[in-house]
């Protein structure tokens, strides 16, 4: 049986599980959906994601921010809370979305996919990544809602998933692996979800021989409602 998930009717799943099961008693996995939809209720909010390659002692980090029904910006390098003028940058509103590298200005996700002598190119990346986006609210709760053996500890509420939910919510977005495991962990604070993170490990083959794959993601959330950003016009033209 192949899983289809669609972001916006797990939000919905979420929020609907969160408030009807609260009633009867909450447990890990109500807790979680329950922060989840709240973090999502919210008007807006920034998050920051840490990747850490584990066997390569490296890491790279992610910023993001999202206006409640409006737009949701990507970027990479930020000096003093703003995006560096040579950041690439990524817009998002509903299915459309825009990216900015310093290579093509401004174009459109859309524009850059269909151009096949754009692959390979950081565009073509970062437009492909906006296609399968999904905020931090909507991602946690798709992991809440699939993780199984979820317990609450000293280090957050921790469950893990089952290779079939791996495949049907990250596969695009993990190498090709055998042996995989994926754990998820999530911090609430005040009832609203703080942070969370995922790591995936496996066996990755690649031309012949097989190397370990450990990532690690920690998404930490920020600036709830207090969050600000501008959309150039030429942009907000595109995603109409």
């Amino acid at each position: 049986m192949k899983l289809k998930f669609n972001k916006y009717s797990w939000f919905c799943l979420a929020a609907f599980l969160a408030s009807s099961l609260l009633a009867a008693g909450a447990s890990p996995r109500e807790d979680v959906l329950a922060a989840a939809a709240a973090l999502g209720s919210q008007t807006n909010y920034s998050w920051k994601t840490t990747v850490e390659f584990g066997l390569l002692h490296s890491s790279t980090t992610r910023h993001g921010s999202t206006v409640k029904d409006g737009y949701t910006l990507l970027a990479t390098n930020l000096i003093n809370d703003q995006v560096a003028s040579n950041s690439p940058v990524t817009l998002i509103r509903g299915t459309n979305a825009a990216v900015k590298t310093q290579t093509f200005g401004w174009r459109s996700a859309t524009e850059i996919l269909s151009d096949q002598g754009n692959r390979g190119t950081p565009a073509w990346a970062l437009a492909r990544t906006a296609q399968n986006f999904q905020t931090p609210a909507v991602l946690a709760a798709s992991f809440a809602a699939h993780a199984v053996d979820l317990q609450a500890g000293p280090n957050g509420i921790t469950g893990t998933l089952n290779e079939e939910s791996v495949t049907a919510l990250l596969g695009a977005s993990l190498p090709p692996s055998t042996n995989r495991q994926l754990t998820v962990s999530f911090w609430i604070t005040d009832g609203r979800l703080a942070k969370y993170q995922w790591r995936a490990t496996g066996t990755v083959t690649f031309n012949g021989s097989s190397r370990v794959m450990d990532r690690t993601f920690t998404t930490e959330i920020s600036d709830v409602n207090t969050t600000k950003f501008e959309v150039p016009e030429e942009v907000r033209k595109m995603l109409e």
